[in-house]
């Protein structure tokens, strides 16, 4: 599914009543570490799971981005483009 730039989304208003609803959500982001700190500033505020671009689901336990910014500072001390 893609929605273009005019599409308008909204889950309110509703009309209340006891029903429970169920709100399913998907957000779409990129593998890239690189574009990871600006992805889970809007991920984080919209959802308590979500997949890291390694693979992993618990950012906490995860130690791959924290390797990944070692790489790149290194890779910057040594004016390297690869490492």
């Amino acid at each position: 599914i893609v929605f273009g730039d005019g599409f308008l989304h909204s889950t309110e208003p509703y009309t209340p009543h006891d029903q429970h609803r169920i709100l399913v959500s998907l957000t779409f982001g990129s593998d890239r570490w690189q574009d990871w700190d600006l992805i889970r500033q809007n991920i984080a505020e919209q959802s308590n799971y979500y997949g890291l671009p390694c693979g992993h689901s618990n950012q906490h336990a995860c130690k791959c981005y924290t390797r990944w910014q070692q790489r790149q500072q290194w890779k910057q001390r040594l004016g390297l483009k690869r490492l």
